[in-house]
């Protein structure tokens, strides 16, 4: 029986902002709903009621076990933890979804304003966007860190003693929604976190130039440690699927009735300079995005249990085998951002 995730199990006034947004917007709950036809709450409707209630965790996990459908993989639902646990050519994999979180005082995903941000202090002020930029890394990489510390101690207190865990490739799912524009961070924070990269650039033929680091600098201004897949001390994650543009912009781009008042602007790879393709105001009947468009796979290679990278070959997938061995393909969905001139009257942002 699929999941009635629409049909409220909360009071009204616990309803998160973002469930409030799409409930009542017909086009993105189809959207949503065909995502999840097939997934199984195995938790006596806890799903539905976190989905209403906090949304950001359960929307990731909608879709990455929409993607992995994509990707042909099955699914075993007997078990209750972690998230998935999938096959395909006869290799089973074990997948947890996380999500980042905003860090106690600061703003939410779902507050943001265009161009003020808020300090380690919670004080507002005025920046340009080159420092908006930075200062966006800084908070993601932290927050994913978190997060993939905090799986990797549960995976380690609990999950590698279930037995259909024991010796599997095991696959943080971890999505970004850490903060206002998180959707804006492209891969500068994971691959800080997985692989020490300070800088990353591409040169006149699109070859990537790296940059890598051993620490990196926290809000409180101490130092906390990155490069996880640079040696064995994290050897049960075998990989990582990321997407920051999994958002509400891509339920939009796949909603079967388009809007005049709907725009979209992109970024995306260029295989062939350095300089990235940029597209502005393209209308919602000439846009497409896939499903899978922006997603990273980052592997570990130090992984103790390794995955078959083949099993996730996309076009639209960027698979990272090191700190200096990507898979990319041309027009590479880096960013994109969804402009309403209609909701906002002079057009505004409507990605969370």
């Amino acid at each position: 029986m699929d999941l009635n995730l629409f049909e409220l199990q909360i009071s009204e006034d616990k309803l998160h902002p973002n469930f409030q947004v799409i409930s009542k917007d017909p086009e993105l709950v189809r959207v949503i709903e065909r995502w999840a036809k097939g997934f199984v709450d195995r938790d006596n409707n806890k799903f539905v009621k976190e989905f209403q209630k906090t949304f950001n965790s359960s929307f990731w996990e909608i879709y990455i076990y929409a993607c992995l459908d994509k990707l042909n993989f099955k699914f075993d639902f007997s078990h209750t933890s972690p998230d998935f646990h999938i096959s395909k050519n006869g290799l089973d994999y074990v997948v947890e979804a996380v999500s980042t979180g905003n860090p106690e005082g600061f703003i939410s995903e779902h507050e943001k304003s265009i161009l003020f941000q808020q300090d380690s202090q919670k004080h507002w002020f005025q920046s340009d966007h080159e420092q908006m930029h930075a200062d966006i890394i800084s908070l993601a990489t932290e927050r994913i860190r978190k997060s993939f510390t905090d799986k990797y101690k549960k995976y380690l207190n609990s999950y590698q003693k279930l037995p259909h865990v024991k010796n599997k490739p095991f696959i943080l799912a971890i999505g970004a929604f850490e903060q206002p524009y998180f959707f804006t961070q492209k891969s500068a924070a994971i691959s800080r976190v997985l692989y020490g990269i300070k800088d990353a650039r591409y040169g006149s033929f699109g070859e990537p130039l790296i940059s890598i680091g051993e620490t990196t600098l926290k809000h409180n201004e101490s130092e906390i440690d990155i490069g996880m897949f640079n040696d064995r001390k994290y050897e049960h994650v075998s990989a990582v699927l990321f997407n920051p543009i999994a958002t509400s912009g891509k339920a939009r781009a796949h909603q079967r009735k388009k809007s005049k008042e709907i725009l979209f602007d992109t970024v995306r790879y260029n295989l062939y300079g350095s300089d990235t393709i940029r597209e502005h105001s393209i209308p919602h009947n000439k846009y497409h995005e896939s499903l899978l468009d922006g997603m990273y796979l980052l592997i570990n290679p130090y992984a103790k249990y390794p995955i078959d990278p083949n099993l996730f070959d996309d076009n639209d997938i960027s698979i990272w085998y090191d700190a200096k061995e990507q898979k990319v393909k041309h027009r590479f969905l880096f960013t994109r951002s969804v402009l309403n001139i209609t909701r906002y009257g002079d057009g505004q942002e409507e990605d969370f």
